[in-house]
């Protein structure tokens, strides 16, 4: 049995709203799409819960001139995610091993303005029509609220994300379809491609971290900085899964192995593998919660059992503070165990500003997160 469905719906819908209202506030390239990653997580919850609600809704107001529409726009928002959404966001957000590198560009550059404005407006439609439906129970989504207009200000802080037309360096999965990121290649070898995806995780904990630095605790409006941090709960998690155990079978393919297997396999004496199977010992046995609780439970799948109220980030079980804490030391330990060797060191670099450089000589225009003009 669902609890608080029509809260939940009315909460996924404000959240998509507000991702893509923040994705399209931040100025720089890279971080618009590692944040507007979040919204397929919503989708993918929406496709789930959105169809036990129609048919609830179905039982009760079975003559209600609106329930056929409201049939089709679910079909639709499910057929959207079953031929497109969901391999994406198993890819970007969520499994990060098995998508192949040459479809690495294809489902980075599915996170654009046109494509999320498309899936806002059918929220708006789905919204719209639950409040003609379900006057008693359904609380209507709320919109984005404005964002505080000196986050960007702050944001082009040379520590945290600098000028967003400064042309950096940055070795991640998704850097050449970024623009003003100058990266390589991914997959010449499975050692490396794996490496990349490792060091796409820790540069998305990294940005976000810097997203989330002028968010105090008391932040208003606390919308934003709750989908910040369920996106650094979903990249940790993720990351663990990649360093020691490599994703589990799905629909994509089966178990693919962990870098640390990667590094074994590929390279005589790393020592940094010993290294970071040492520091599993430093892992918080609230790891779990996180992964279980939060990740699984409010971010990645939306819970039949939790309740509205336990999905706000004040109420997770977990201390933020020791979560941050251990995402630099779980980042320091990956950095330092990579430095034994140099084919492994030269690709941990975070996001660089490349100095003197003007511009890449290529034509960004078909990368950009804008393609509406």
């Amino acid at each position: 049995m669902w609890m608080d469905i029509p809260a939940k719906v009315a909460r996924l819908i404000g959240d998509f709203w507000a991702i893509y209202k923040l994705a399209n506030y931040i100025e720089h390239e890279l971080e618009k799409r590692i944040v507007a990653r979040l919204g397929l997580f919503k989708i993918d919850a929406l496709s789930n819960l959105l169809p036990a609600y129609k048919n609830d809704l179905r039982s009760r107001y079975r003559r209600h001139r609106e329930i056929g529409k409201l049939q089709s726009l679910v079909d639709q928002l499910r057929a959207d995610h079953d031929t497109g959404i969901r391999a994406t966001r198993d890819s970007l957000v969520g499994h990060s091993l098995h998508i192949l590198p040459e479809q690495i560009g294809e489902e980075w550059l599915f996170l654009k303005k046109s494509a999320y404005n498309i899936l806002s407006e059918d929220l708006c439609k789905i919204d719209r029509i639950l409040l003609s439906i379900d006057l008693t129970d359904y609380p209507g989504a709320e919109a984005a609220p404005p964002i505080p207009g000196n986050l960007r200000s702050r944001w082009r802080q040379p520590n945290l994300l600098g000028d967003p037309e400064q042309t950096r360096f940055a070795a991640v999965y998704a850097g050449p379809w970024s623009p003003n990121v100058l990266s390589i290649v991914p997959g010449n070898t499975t050692v490396q491609d794996v490496t990349l995806r490792v060091v796409g995780l820790m540069t998305n904990l990294l940005q976000v971290e810097r997203l989330i630095a002028p968010m105090p605790f008391h932040f208003r409006p606390e919308i934003y900085r709750r989908l910040l941090y369920e996106l650094l709960v979903s990249d940790l998690v993720a990351l663990e899964e990649i360093v020691y155990h490599g994703p589990p079978a799905n629909r994509y393919g089966p178990t693919r192995t962990s870098m640390l297997d990667e590094w074994a396999h590929g390279f005589q004496d790393h020592q940094g593998v010993d290294e970071l199977h040492d520091f599993r010992a430093q892992i918080p046995v609230e790891f779990s919660t996180w992964k279980q609780d939060i990740r699984n439970k409010v971010i990645a799948h939306v819970d039949r059992e939790i309740s509205i109220e336990g999905m706000e980030v004040n109420n997770w079980p977990m201390n933020l503070g020791q979560f941050v804490d251990f995402i630099n030391c779980f980042r320091c330990a990956i950095l330092d165990a990579s430095r034994h060797d140099r084919a492994t060191s030269a690709l941990f670099t975070p996001p660089t500003p490349l100095q003197g450089v003007l511009g890449l000589a290529r034509d960004d225009g078909p990368l950009l997160w804008n393609d509406l003009g």
